[in-house]
């Protein structure tokens, strides 16, 4: 939010989420058959697993169609490293909470 802070501070929080590196197809084909109980071709007639249409720090998304119903949907992935990122950025931001003080 602009209105929060000035902007050559929003541009620079902006990096704590928006430079993640995605997590690897076969990453999230674990964690999805995981969660879903059973294997992916079960319940998706397609899931585009190579290109992820975002990827923050705490989760990513991936293109996806129902095989059921055929309704294409969005699946996000929680990253299992969720937690251990946003500590790191909550320290950042305390530290810039200081600094602004």
């Amino acid at each position: 939010r602009y209105d929060f802070m000035p902007l050559k501070y929003i541009s620079k929080l902006r990096i704590l989420h928006d430079n993640v590196p995605p997590m690897s197809g076969e990453e999230v084909k674990k964690i999805l058959m995981q969660e879903m109980g059973g294997p992916l071709e079960s319940f998706f007639s397609s899931l585009d697993l190579t290109h992820p249409i975002g990827s923050a720090s705490i989760a990513q998304v991936h293109r996806a169609q129902w095989k059921s119903n055929g309704a294409k949907v969005a699946v996000k992935v929680q990253n299992p490293e969720a937690e251990r990122l946003m500590t790191g950025d909550l320290r950042n931001l305390v530290v810039l909470a200081e600094f602004l003080q």
